[in-house]
């Protein structure tokens, strides 16, 4: 705030008196009358001159201001220093709690923390009621075939199987495994490629199989029962053929369609004595609606030791067939 400090400087003022009464008086009137006071501005004093009326009316003096003319506004006057800050206020009353905020997004896991140390062991607890059996497990798979046991005796061992399928001229067993006494060869339903043949039954002796088919070589016999219109005929015939060059099953296949099945017995295949080597006969056809059954007997004359079968047909080839052979001792 600005602080004002007038200053008053009396100038002496020469008034022409006269008694007027109370009536009418004459007036001077002195113009130009000037006061000067000093103030002091922003800390500087200033003159200030003022310009007055001086006006006498009877016993009155009165002194007014003559009418001042504006001058030019002056420049503004410089922004005063800071004023000093102020003492600090009172404390203000505590403000309400204001509202709960919203609640913040879910912060990430902490890592893991370590293992506790194992617990003391429990109390054992009461056995458990016993569970109900459970169902069948799958079959397990066929184990592999075991290896063949040892050689027994009196019964037959299969040793080999062969299957014929298409025309072929014999069926040889090769060279017969050893370490049996007796061999068997069961042929099943073979067929001939011609009609009206017979299979033929040859031995075969050596190391690398001859098969026998010399002048005398075998003796043989056949018997047979057949079934003809519901007749039972027992007929015996084929006296013994002496030297012949085969066995013969003496079962002709009317048709090649007919098929015929029949087991050959080699009795004491090692023996090198002579008409030892018996050859026990049976076999069996069905043709033209009668089955017939035979049964029969040979031997191989000569002294060496057998070692192979063979079968062939009379005229012509096998058309098909399984052949069995099997060992005993």
């Amino acid at each position: 705030m600005r602080k004002l400090l007038f200053i008053f400087f009396l100038v002496p003022i020469f008034v022409h008196s006269q008694d007027c009464g109370p009536y009418d008086c004459n007036v001077e009137f002195y113009r130009n009358v000037t006061v000067d006071s000093t103030v002091i501005l922003n800390g500087t004093p200033t003159t200030v001159r003022t310009d007055s009326f001086l006006t006498l009316h009877g016993n009155v003096v009165s002194m007014s201001p003559l009418p001042s003319i504006s001058g030019p506004t002056g420049a503004t006057g410089a922004m005063g220093p800071t004023g000093a800050v102020g003492a600090t206020g009172l404390q203000g009353i505590t403000g309400t709690n204001g509202n709960t905020g919203q609640t913040g997004a879910t912060g990430t896991n902490g890592t893991t923390g370590q293992t506790g140390a194992t617990g003391a062991t429990g109390i054992q607890g009461l056995q458990g009621v016993t569970g109900s059996n459970g169902s069948n497990g799958a079959t397990g798979a066929t184990g592999a075939t075991g290896s063949n046991g040892a050689t027994g005796t009196g019964n037959w061992i299969t040793l080999s199987t062969t299957s014929i399928t298409s025309s072929t001229p014999a069926f040889q067993s090769g060279v017969l495994p050893t370490g049996y006494i007796d061999y068997q060869l069961e042929v099943l339903n073979i067929k001939s490629v011609n009609s009206n043949v017979n299979p033929y039954i040859n031995i075969g002796t050596g190391s690398v199989p001859t098969y026998q088919s010399g002048s005398g070589a075998y003796i043989w016999v056949w018997n047979f029962i057949s079934n003809n219109g519901g007749t039972v005929n027992n007929n015996p015939y084929g006296s013994p053929s002496g030297g012949d060059t085969k066995i013969n099953s003496d079962a002709a296949n009317n048709s090649s369609s007919a098929v015929y099945s029949f087991t050959v017995e080699i009795d004491s295949a090692s023996s090198t004595r002579a008409y030892y080597h018996t050859l026990p006969l049976e076999g069996s056809t069905y043709q033209g609606g009668v089955l017939y059954k035979q049964i029969g007997t040979a031997v191989y004359t000569a002294t060496t030791p057998i070692t192979a079968i063979e079968v062939t047909e009379s005229a012509g080839n096998i058309l098909s067939g399984t052949f069995i052979i099997r060992g005993r001792n």
